[in-house]
């Protein structure tokens, strides 16, 4: 990749809605909770800093007053000249602002969200050698449910966990690339918020009624996908697999967040 890749970090509250694990940790928003003694934001930033496909970093978000109260994350963000850009109605015009924001010049990009706690360097690598490899301009990352259920088979085995497909399973890793400004346009598909596996209206706007008939009884392959989103957005765009569990549990939950804690402790405990 002869680029260094701009990272869009999603951490806003959605408008009107009160997130549990907000109220639970009396904090703001979800990424700020504590996870293992630390803002849960912190994990993801990290991360992001040490890789080295990653370039600028910048944070989506009402308002960088919301981080005043946490002192490392301040510091983190100061000493890595880490941006917080403004939130607009939802994911998908908060990526287009995002994009406007960097321009051309700051392509391409990289989608992940602030509850993406357990995302690692070696995670990245895996995306970007899966986008050199096929020359993609745009891509998903998603982990193959054989290889989720192998370290969790109940979080793996809930009817959510992960999209069907006529070739296995895959869970959504939380991870979007956008080659260039030409690509953004993919992201059309998710001008009312995405959410394909709960809405028919919406995969049926984004891939057909046929194509939704086909997903349903699990006909539709990962590399149908791919190309019906070629067509659509004029781009090589495919599903890119990344065969580690972790990297499809974020902290969306009670669950997931017992779940993300007991792999950050295991790995400290490995760190020494």
């Amino acid at each position: 990749m002869a680029s260094k890749i701009t990272a869009i970090v999603l951490a806003s509250q959605r408008k009107n809605v009160i997130n549990p694990l907000a109220v639970r940790f009396g904090v703001s928003h979800k990424c700020l909770i504590d996870l293992v003694g630390r803002p849960m934001i912190l994990y993801v930033l990290e991360t992001l800093i040490a890789s080295d496909h990653i370039g600028r970093i910048l944070v989506s978000m009402e308002d960088p007053g919301y981080f005043e109260a946490f002192p490392d994350v301040t510091a983190l963000m100061q000493e890595n000249n880490i941006e917080v850009i403004p939130i607009q109605d939802n994911m998908a015009t908060s990526v287009f602002a995002a994009a406007d924001h960097i321009g051309e010049e700051g392509m391409p990009m990289l989608i992940t969200t602030a509850d993406n706690a357990l995302l690692l360097p070696e995670y990245l690598d895996a995306l970007v050698d899966g986008i050199e490899k096929n020359k993609l301009d745009g891509a998903i990352g998603m982990t193959p449910q054989v290889n989720l259920a192998e370290k969790f088979p109940e979080y793996a085995a809930r009817p959510t966990a992960c999209y069907k497909f006529k070739d296995g399973g895959m869970a959504n890793c939380n991870l979007y690339y956008l080659g260039d400004m030409n690509s953004v346009k993919a992201a059309e598909s998710f001008k009312s918020g995405g959410g394909f596996k709960g809405s028919a209206r919406r995969f049926i706007e984004a891939f057909g009624l046929i194509n939704l008939i086909k997903y349903r009884f699990g006909w539709l392959s990962t590399e149908v996908v791919g190309t019906q989103m070629s067509k659509m957005f004029g781009g090589r765009f495919a599903l890119v697999p990344i065969p580690f569990a972790d990297a499809a549990v974020d902290v969306d939950n009670d669950l997931s967040y017992d779940m993300v804690s007991e792999v950050l402790r295991e790995r400290a405990a490995q760190a020494g």
